[in-house]
């Protein structure tokens, strides 16, 4: 008997480049990163610029690979997300309150702005207050 499996893949898209992630027969994981327009990245089309470009895709691999292994090792991640949590005391003593990973009122904000991520025109600042509002499960204020 023969059963269809699931191949996942995950494809990054920046303007006019992609890189596609995926399992190359079952073997192994193979990342492609393909860039269609070298000015996307301010390099000209001549050939004398491909090493900047090869650069350029390099890094592009590098930085996702970087953020999978963060995903996949827990002390690793364990220390950014402490960076993200706690407060920073600036070099002159002003303190920058930390992003407090269980607080509903940290939430939000977030997730309402999620839901404006896709509006063509924009959101204006009472939208994003009464929904915000909403998450919260309070009444929203009036301007």
């Amino acid at each position: 008997m023969i059963t269809a499996g699931v191949t996942l893949s995950l494809h990054v898209y920046y303007k006019h480049s992609t890189i596609k992630q995926y399992h190359k027969e079952g073997r192994g994981l193979r990342t492609e990163t393909t860039i269609n327009d070298p000015r996307d990245f301010r390099i000209g089309k001549r050939l004398t610029n491909l090493p900047a470009l090869r650069e350029v895709g390099f890094s592009a691999n590098q930085r996702l690979l970087g953020v999978q292994r963060l995903s996949h090792d827990p002390a690793r991640g364990q220390h950014v997300f402490a960076t993200v949590n706690n407060p920073v005391i600036t070099d002159s003593g002003t303190r920058v309150a930390g992003l407090r990973f269980a607080d509903p009122r940290a939430h939000a904000p977030l997730s309402a702005l999620v839901v404006f991520r896709l509006l063509p025109d924009g959101f204006t600042n009472k939208d994003l207050r009464a929904l915000v509002a909403e998450l919260l499960g309070k009444p929203a204020l009036r301007s």
